[in-house]
């Protein structure tokens, strides 16, 4: 059964929707140098990884990031893989109700950490990539 916080029930009983602690990072606000207390990507280090990306990679990193825009949910944890050109990624399971999907994670140290912070919802992505990207460059 899907647990619902009903807003009027909760007003009648005296009762409080949960609090939830996730911090929203923004395509600003993920950058380190943006953000000192939360941002996650450091700009030295992220934007030449993305730039290094194969098409391929690059379009799976591309979904990656609308996936977690999308606050879509792991149904498991992370299963370390490799790929015919020898590159180490992970394999995030999604849960569908319509049937698993997944989606590829390049081996990345921030990226890894940005998504584990996202299965543990400790943080919430409003941004897709090209955003990223955008303001990545932007005040390099």
């Amino acid at each position: 059964m899907i647990k619902r916080v009903f807003r009027g029930f909760a007003k009648l009983h005296g009762a409080e929707a949960p609090q939830n602690s996730a911090v929203t990072l923004t395509a600003k606000t993920v950058w380190k140098e943006n953000n000192s207390t939360s941002g996650m990507l450091s700009k030295a280090t992220f934007l030449p990884f993305i730039k290094s990306l194969r098409i391929e990679d690059y379009e799976h990193t591309a979904n990656l990031f609308l996936n977690l825009f999308d606050r879509v949910r792991f149904s498991s944890g992370l299963k370390q893989r490799t790929d015919r050109g020898g590159n180490v990624y992970y394999w995030g399971a999604i849960y569908r109700p319509n049937g698993n999907d997944g989606t590829k994670i390049m081996a990345n140290p921030e990226l890894l950490n940005l998504v584990n912070q996202y299965i543990n919802g400790k943080v919430y992505i409003d941004f897709d990539l090209d955003d990223l990207i955008d303001e990545g460059l932007n005040q390099q």
